[in-house]
């Protein structure tokens, strides 16, 4: 798309993101963070699968992450004037501190305040 002829573009890009099964989001080189989820037949309810859940998210936000880099890079190369906005659709909760309660859709602050950024290129 960036390659196609035109002067102004907006370009989309819908990604699966960090939604559970998480392991099945990032390729196995970015398992990073063990033990994970991939091989368990623990659920994204149960309490006893939260490190697996956990490490198993941070590897696809570390994957999210890459997929971000490779994104700016490209449009660093164009030169021209270019801007990127991430934002995901919810967030997400993993049996954080007191809460009993994982995945989203429980009204809870982390489902309420999605992981969002803005890079702009130089000339903006």
């Amino acid at each position: 798309a960036l390659a196609n002829p035109g002067q102004k573009k907006f370009i989309v890009l819908h990604t699966l993101g960090s939604h559970y099964r998480y392991s099945d989001r990032y390729p196995t080189e970015f398992e990073v963070f063990q033990p994970s989820i991939r091989h368990s037949h623990l659920g994204l309810h149960d309490r006893q699968a939260r490190e697996l859940l956990v490490n198993s998210y941070d590897n696809s936000i570390l994957y999210l992450d890459y997929v971000a880099d490779q994104i700016i890079r490209q449009l660093q190369q164009t030169g021209v004037i270019s801007a990127m906005w991430y934002i995901s659709d919810h967030g997400e909760v993993l049996f954080d501190q007191d809460c009993p309660l994982s995945g989203h859709g429980h009204h809870s602050a982390y489902d309420h305040r999605p992981a969002s950024f803005v890079w702009l290129s130089p000339q903006l």
